[in-house]
């Protein structure tokens, strides 16, 4: 009777580890989902409304509407997103060549704790743009943010030009050719 109990367990827990891996393999690499209360319609041309934000490692406070700049670029990520960390040298790339050209990077940590966990991803990847943090979370009440990485990029009247779920391939022409087109109106 033992044998038996053991050969229907036994496949039982098998079935029950590998879905939990697997779980667990696409939850780390592929993002998590982030509830939202009230959202942003995500729609091309729509106004973002204003929200705060703290940069880190220190606590200076920065409102998206005291942006100056032609275009801003909200990226969300967190360092337990795979996806998020793989992309990080692309966007510095981008930062670096349109540093001065009137482009805002706004890079938000969803890190529980971001002074804890950000600082060794920064020193790891050599990353030279701010990064910021909701203390109270408060801005994944502003967007609809299914996944991270998510990125979306408004103009000087905070309307919506892109929005981008997932991996960005920041690297491509036809990227540099929408943020080019979009400084230069």
């Amino acid at each position: 009777m033992a044998n038996e109990f053991k050969k229907v367990l036994t496949p039982i827990a098998l079935i029950l580890v590998l879905f939990l891996g697997v779980s667990a393999y696409f939850y780390k690499n592929y993002g998590s989902k982030i509830s939202s209360k009230e959202s942003v319609n995500l729609k091309l041309g729509e106004i973002v409304p204003d929200f705060s934000v703290e940069r880190l490692p220190g606590r200076e406070r920065l409102d998206l509407y005291q942006s100056k700049s032609k275009v801003t670029w909200i990226h969300f990520w967190a360092t337990w997103c795979q996806s998020c960390v793989v992309e990080m040298p692309a966007i510095e790339r981008v930062f670096k060549k349109y540093q001065g050209a009137d482009l805002d990077l706004i890079a938000v940590t969803l890190d529980e704790d971001p002074f804890v966990d950000v600082p060794p991803m920064i020193k790891k990847l050599k990353t030279t743009f701010p990064i910021y943090w909701s203390p109270d979370q408060s801005i994944s009440e502003v967007f609809d943010i299914s996944f991270i990485p998510f990125s979306v990029f408004i103009d000087s009247n905070h309307k919506i030009l892109w929005v981008e779920i997932g991996d960005g391939d920041w690297d491509s022409n036809e990227m540099h050719e929408m943020i080019d087109s979009w400084l230069k109106k």
